[in-house]
């Protein structure tokens, strides 16, 4: 839906102060807000889609790009997203003049497309970038769980632009990092099933945090609130992820609402549970992790001790979440990460773990480095260490390029990636 109030001329001023006027008039932006610029887009959201225009030479009046404003789980809010054709990515590709070529390859089987592989070639680069992705993995679906009618009829053509607009995100980090294409939303599920990579790293406000600073109230959610966060996917994802945990972690579910209640109540140091399923995003979150990390020990603990370990999974999400985020800029994709590799080396504190990080010669206070490096180390241990001192943190970066398989593979990279990596690694080194 197109955008129905008019801009003020007070903020035709204040986009004029990020572009200039004259690539911008105010005819043009008037038209581009009511044509481009869906009904729930804020002046903030708009200014950002036209700087984002601007600085990366497209127009969204030829469909080179448009606005979606699209529910962020990470921080629990609503952020803009910038979509673009495959064509508009190309362009910006081929605007910074290192451009050297693309070829993208299908994998099939019995005649059906089960993934797709796209490499890149920069001229500044001996060795192209790759992405590999999967076609159960994009393919949206209706919500009987049969595939849509594009993704059905054309599934080279969808596939395709997911596997090129991946790599180009690889290949060119600098021009269309944080950019994405319409095939690569979930349209069956759109707010919440579509991951947003975040890239902002202002501290946000926690639930935790927002729970104590807020009254708890014990009336009645009106209905018209509780079909919103049914809307913006907060129910679903919810009730999947507390679905997934009674499984995983062995609970009868004759019992499971009396062991998350105990659970949530003492995560969120309440007596009675709000109704806002929203504030117990970081409970679960916290919970799915340690089920991911120390299955056994978390099925225990959950199972016999709910409210007891309520407490415990308060401290770890204060220390690996909150912390880190309020002091050092972390994302929470970073502090998973963290506490992934925490677990997994048998560190005994956020203490320890940094001190693992200086070892590395990695800034802890930036978190594009910690996450590269710490994704390097989940493959391989020595692979992540001799990447670090070899030369520069920079270095790491190559562990961005299985982003993609790391997700299809829910975090579990197979063996059979290191070798790949090493390779890669000492034919950066090399360069530098």
């Amino acid at each position: 839906m197109a955008n129905n109030r008019q801009l003020t001329p007070a903020e035709i001023g204040e986009i004029h102060q990020l572009v200039p006027a004259e690539a911008w008039p105010e005819k043009r932006l008037r038209l581009i807000w009511t044509k481009c610029a869906p009904q729930e887009a804020t002046f903030d959201d708009f200014q950002y889609f036209i700087y984002r225009c601007e600085v990366q030479h497209l127009d969204p009046l030829l469909s080179e790009a448009y606005l979606r404003v699209q529910y962020d789980e990470a921080t629990g809010t609503q952020k803009p997203v910038m979509i673009v054709g495959i064509g508009g990515a190309l362009k910006a590709a081929h605007a910074s003049g290192q451009f050297d070529g693309l070829k993208t390859d299908f994998i099939e089987s019995n005649g059906v497309v089960v993934a797709a592989t796209t490499k890149i070639w920069r001229k500044n680069a001996k060795e192209p970038f790759e992405s590999l992705v999967y076609f159960d993995e994009y393919a949206a679906r209706k919500r009987g769980g049969e595939v849509v009618y594009m993704w059905k009829n054309k599934p080279h053509v969808m596939l395709g632009k997911v596997s090129q607009m991946s790599c180009l995100r690889i290949a060119f980090a600098a021009e269309l990092g944080g950019l994405y294409v319409a095939e690569e939303f979930d349209r069956s599920e759109p707010n919440y099933d579509f991951r947003v990579e975040s890239t902002d790293t202002t501290p946000a406000v926690s639930t935790v945090t927002a729970l104590a600073e807020r009254p708890v109230s014990h009336t009645k959610t009106p209905k018209s609130e509780v079909r919103q966060m049914e809307s913006n996917g907060i129910q679903a994802e919810f009730s999947a992820t507390k679905q997934r945990l009674i499984k995983d972690l062995s609970i009868a579910p004759s019992m499971s609402k009396a062991v998350f209640n105990d659970y949530f109540k003492t995560f969120l140091d309440v007596t009675s549970l709000p109704r806002d399923l929203a504030l117990y995003k970081s409970a679960l979150e916290m919970l799915d992790l340690m089920a991911l990390t120390t299955p056994d020990e978390t099925r225990e603990q959950i199972k016999y001790a709910a409210g007891s370990f309520g407490t415990v999974a308060k401290q770890f999400y204060q220390e690996w979440f909150i912390q880190p985020s309020e002091i050092y800029g972390w994302t929470p994709d970073t502090s998973r990460l963290a506490y992934r590799v925490y677990r997994r080396f048998g560190l005994d504190s956020f203490v320890e773990f940094a001190e693992y990080l200086q070892v590395n010669t990695i800034d802890i206070r930036q978190p594009a480095d910690v996450e590269a490096f710490l994704r390097l180390a989940l493959l391989d241990r020595d692979l992540a260490s001799e990447a670090a001192t070899a030369a520069d943190a920079d270095q790491i970066g190559i562990a961005f390029l299985v982003d993609d398989i790391e997700r299809s593979l829910d975090g579990k990279l197979e063996a059979f990636l290191v070798p790949v990596l090493r390779e890669k690694l000492e034919a950066r080194a090399t360069r530098l």
